[in-house]
Formats: structure tokens, C-alpha cells, sequence
């Protein structure tokens, strides 16, 4: 697992590293801007479906049916069948009603304005993404049962690489940007079949069945479906509260939001994915023991990054502001927005455990009741605070739901035998004198004549530094949490 769990966060790793190049591109180059607004606003309307259908309930649902269906195989060329059906319809309903579905999504935008034109224009390149993009989780969840993890953190690579070399290359418009994820989807999915077609693996669609497996799958999925369906609610709504916005206000929220994504992707979701196939053979198999110690596993795991991932985070975001924007403003907005988000970033990489270990417990029931609390409390604050602190309602709604949601979480699965979390305490004194030295290094060691980046740089090391040396002291090593028992 210490082996899987590497490789595939190393490869996780570096397309957030790619996509902090990315990222930085956008900010130096293209700024809060028109343009930039347009590709972020439309590009999300896919990467909320794409939650939803790609990396959603279907698949989370899909690992544990398959685990315990008596032909696995035909199961799954059935499952693929109803699939592609459902792809087809939605994606072909979206795109022929975009004028009409777009202004419901938008409400905030004038039909006439350059921004709403210039996103209506760039959704026939972007929305095929989606397709794409499912499929490639389709097929991916094939290799990842075979413990094929890898082609799952490679995907965003491809996308990441497109974005520099276009960002470098090629004219700096909303429209390059979407041909570039068009393109991206058409190689993620080729790249998918080529691996699938190496390991045998590549599913073809049969007549679908709707055996008693399958219905059981639909039950599960059903409740899940309006889960996702609470969380897909939740974005429209934020981009329904976007819309009223300054331009500007939407890409400091999301510059805000792919930094906190970082060690997010890089460490919960690739240990979600690992643990997933293993807790729902434990739970087929009735092995309850094996579950709770691979579930305390990734808890223990979760914290020991999530918690100095956060203070970080907090600590150097006017750092990180600095190295992407010029403006002052821009600084202090993205500093604001970041540092708000980061404080959910520990509810976040236990949400993605539990609710897979929800999934693999067919639990999907605790799944949609606590999504739809979530989902209630989040609307309910951004609501309540958009008048007061305007774009900042939206990261500060969001932090509350997280914590409530994860909150919820552990009270629904009934974890008890995990109340205990042993490395709570070393990595909590840890991360205090991580905290400690890179303050003191912020306003006593300023090198002002050194570019931004390298400062930043400094600063991560020696906190990383600090963080091993207290945790050392505890008898732990950072590579040796990743072998925790």
C-alpha cells in the first residue's frame, strides 16, 4: 500500500505541480480578466457534471457492485451499455438547449454582455469534455480494481500539459483555452483504451440487463445520485451567486480553490481510490475487522498531512498571493479567499474517506442525508452573508458545511472503534512548531531582494523540515506514516 500509495501521489504530485504552472500563467498573463472569467465560468459548468458522473456516485458505486456480482464481466459490459445511454442523452440534451439552460445557470449575467457571449460561445468546445472525461472513469475504475492506480492520476496531466503549451504558444483567449480541452479529452480517452487494450481490459457494450444485481446497483445508486445531485446543487448556486459579482470576484475564488485542491488531490483522493477496492472486499467478504484497520489507516494518514497542509496554507497564502499577482488588491483578495478555504482543508480529505467507506458499506442513504444538511447550511450561509462580505460568503459558507458534513459523517458510519486516532497528538505538536518557525522566519527573515517564489519556497521547506524533526521526536518519520498501524 506504501508503494501504491507513492507512486500514484508522486504522479498526483506533479500535476499539481503543472497545474500551479498553469495557474501562474493564468495570473500573470491573463489576469482577473474578462477572458479568463468567461473560460473559468464555463468550464465549471462541465467539472460540475463531471463530479458528478466521471468521479461521482456512479463510481464509487460501481466498485463495491462489481466486487460482489457473480459474472463480473458481463456485469460490466451491461453496466457500460446503460452508460453510454445516459451520456449520450444528457450531453445531447445540454448541448441543443444550451441558450435556453445557460441563462438558469447564469441568472447574474446579461444575455447581452461580452461575458455571457463569449461562455455561450466556448461551451460547444468545452461541454464534449465531459463525455470524454466519463468514459475515462468508466474504464479507469477497471484498472484500479486491478490495482492499476496510476492512469487515474495521469489523466489531469494531459490536461495540465495543454494548458501550458497553449498558455506559452498560442493566442491568450477563452477560446484557445476551451480547443485545449477539447483536445485533452480526445487524448485522456485514447490514452485510457490504449491501457485498458494492454491489460485485456477494454470493455465493450452488451444488451443491458436489469437483473437483480443491477437493480441493486440502481438502488444504491439512486440514493447517491441525490447526494451528488446536493452537491451539484450547491455549485450552481455558488455560480448563481457568482454571477452577481464584480468581474475579478471569480477567479480569486478560484485561484483560491485550486490551491487548497492541491494537497487535497495529491493525498485524500488518491488514498480514497487506493482504500476503496480493499474496504468493499472487506465488507463482501464480512471481514469487519480488516475494514476498520484500513479505514483507521487512512484517518490517521488523512490528519497527519491535512493538519500541517492546513496551517501552511494559512500561514503563507499572502506568500503564494505574491508570486501569482502584481496588484494589490489581487494579492490581498486571493490571500483573503485562500486563507479562509484552507481552514476547511482537514473536513475535505476526511469527507472523501468516509463517504468512500459509505459507498462500500451501501450506505448510500447516510450518503444523501448528510450531503443534503451539507448542502441546506451552505446555501443558508452564502445567502446570509453575500451582502456583508461578498465573495468571501462563498469560502466561508463553504468551510462550515465541510466540517459539518464530515462531522455528520462519522457520526452516521458509527466509528467508534476509530475515536482514537493515535497520531493526532505527535502530529498536532508537530504542526504547532512548523507554525512557530515559519512565523518567525516570515517577520524576521524577509528577503526582500530575493524573488517572491524563492521566499515562498524557503518558507515550505522549513516548515517541512521543522515538521519531521518535532515528528521524529514522537518516533514517527514522514514516509513512516504511510506504513502506520
Amino acid at each position: 500500500m506504501k508503494r501504491q500509495l507513492i507512486n500514484n501521489a508522486s504522479i498526483t504530485l506533479c500535476s499539481r505541480l503543472l497545474g500551479f504552472a498553469r495557474d501562474f500563467l493564468f495570473a500573470r498573463y491573463m489576469g482577473p480578466s474578462l477572458d479568463l472569467d468567461a473560460f473559468i465560468l464555463a468550464f465549471k459548468i462541465p467539472n460540475m457534471f463531471r463530479r458528478f458522473l466521471a468521479e461521482g456516485v456512479f463510481m464509487q458505486s460501481m466498485v463495491p457492485a462489481v466486487t460482489s456480482a457473480s459474472s463480473p464481466e458481463a456485469f460490466k459490459r451491461s453496466l457500460l451499455t446503460g452508460w453510454l445511454l445516459v451520456l449520450s442523452i444528457f450531453s445531447f440534451v445540454f448541448m441543443l438547449g444550451v441558450d435556453h439552460i445557460l441563462p438558469h445557470i447564469l441568472p447574474g449575467l446579461d444575455l447581452n454582455s461580452d461575458l455571457y457571449q463569449k461562455v455561450l460561445s466556448i461551451m460547444p468546445w468545452v461541454f464534449p469534455y465531459l463525455f470524454m472525461i466519463s468514459l475515462c472513469g468508466f474504464y479507469t475504475v477497471q484498472l484500479n480494481m486491478s490495482n492499476q492506480l496510476w492512469p487515474t492520476s495521469v489523466m489531469p496531466v494531459i490536461l495540465n500539459i495543454g494548458f501550458v503549451t497553449g498558455l506559452l504558444y498560442f493566442p491568450l483567449t477563452a477560446n484557445m483555452l476551451a480547443k485545449v480541452v477539447f483536445v485533452s479529452g480526445v487524448l485522456q480517452l485514447a490514452l485510457c483504451l490504449y491501457l485498458c487494450k494492454a491489460k485485456q481490459q477494454v470493455i465493450v457494450p452488451s444488451r443491458f440487463m436489469m437483473n437483480g444485481e443491477m437493480k441493486q446497483l440502481m438502488l444504491n445508486v439512486s440514493h447517491g445520485f441525490l447526494a451528488q445531485l446536493m452537491q451539484y446543487l450547491s455549485s450552481i448556486v455558488e455560480l448563481w451567486f457568482l454571477s452577481f459579482l464584480a468581474v475579478g470576484s471569480v477567479s480569486w475564488l478560484y485561484f483560491a480553490e485550486r490551491l487548497v485542491q492541491m494537497p487535497l488531490g495529491v493525498f485524500s483522493v488518491t488514498l480514497a481510490n487506493l482504500l476503496l477496492p480493499r474496504i468493499s472486499k472487506s465488507i463482501h467478504n464480512n471481514h469487519i475487522a480488516q475494514f476498520y484497520e484500513s479505514l483507521s489507516y487512512g484517518v490517521n494518514v488523512s490528519l497527519a498531512f491535512a493538519i500541517p497542509s492546513m496551517c501552511g496554507l494559512y500561514l503563507v497564502a499572502d506568500s503564494i498571493a505574491t508570486v501569482f499577482f502584481k496588484d494589490s488588491i489581487d494579492i490581498v483578495s486571493v490571500t483573503s479567499a485562500l486563507k479562509i478555504s484552507s481552514l476547511a482543508l482537514p473536513a475535505f480529505m476526511l469527507s472523501k474517506l468516509l463517504t468512500a467507506a459509505a459507498f462500500a458499506k451501501k450506505r448510500t442513504d447516510q450518503v444523501f442525508w448528510v450531503t443534503l444538511c451539507a448542502f441546506v447550511v451552505n446555501v443558508g450561509m452564502c445567502y446570509s452573508l453575500i451582502s456583508r462580505y461578498g465573495y468571501l460568503a462563498i469560502p466561508m459558507a463553504t468551510f462550515i458545511s465541510a466540517w459539518l458534513q464530515c462531522i455528520l459523517f462519522w457520526r452516521a458510519l458509527s466509528l467508534h472503534p476509530l475515536r482514537k486516532v493515535k497520531l493526532l497528538k505527535p502530529t498536532v505538536c508537530s504542526t504547532l512548531s512548523m507554525c512557530l518557525a515559519i512565523t518567525m522566519l516570515k517577520y524576521n527573515f524577509s528577503f526582500m531582494s530575493v524573488r517572491a517564489i524563492f521566499e515562498l519556497l524557503f518558507q515550505i521547506v522549513s516548515g517541512i523540515v521543522v515538521y519531521q524533526i518535532v515528528l521524529k521526536q514522537f518516533g514517527y518519520t514522514l514516509w513512516g506514516i504511510l506504513e502506520f498501524k
